[in-house]
């Protein structure tokens, strides 16, 4: 008697039930997109842990490019004095990119008749990307934390 597997079903920790043929590649997509949704909660996990505050979180970035596989995912996140915001984008079968944009200083604030706020000023300013293959860590999350531990407030300035 001979017995052969048609299908894998995969059932994800949030209750999501995948179901794929018997193909190599399609379980090597299903793990590149989990992976890619790990980075992500990794992330927030991390934020959560050094009082930064989550901004956006997406599991369905509609902006940049378009995946060969699966969906991209987002997150940005703000510093605990609201100086820097963090934007990371996983893709899966990608390198994850980081981006960083610094608030203006309330010297450099410059309001004008459509911007009355200094909240929203630095609104339109620019991401930089961080390169993380120059950051020292081994892993992944090694890294995102070097990178918020570098853009944390010093003590003094959270306590005063």
């Amino acid at each position: 008697m001979r017995s052969r597997v048609d299908t894998i079903e995969a059932i994800c920790r949030d209750g999501r039930s995948v179901t794929m043929s018997y193909e190599s590649q399609q379980l090597r997509d299903f793990i590149l997109c989990q992976i890619s949704e790990h980075h992500i909660m990794c992330i927030q996990m991390a934020a959560k842990l050094l009082g930064w505050k989550v901004l956006s979180i997406s599991n369905h970035v509609g902006v940049g490019d378009l995946e060969s596989i699966g969906n991209a995912q987002g997150i940005m996140i703000a510093s605990p004095n609201n100086n820097r915001v963090l934007s990371i984008r996983c893709a899966p079968g990608k390198p994850v990119r980081a981006y960083v944009k610094r608030s203006p200083n309330s010297a450099e604030c410059r309001l004008t008749s459509a911007v009355q706020q200094s909240k929203w000023v630095g609104i339109n300013d620019f991401y930089q990307e961080i390169c993380l293959n120059r950051l020292e860590g081994s892993d992944f999350a090694q890294k995102i934390e070097t990178i918020m531990a570098c853009f944390m407030p010093d003590r003094s300035e959270m306590y005063a």
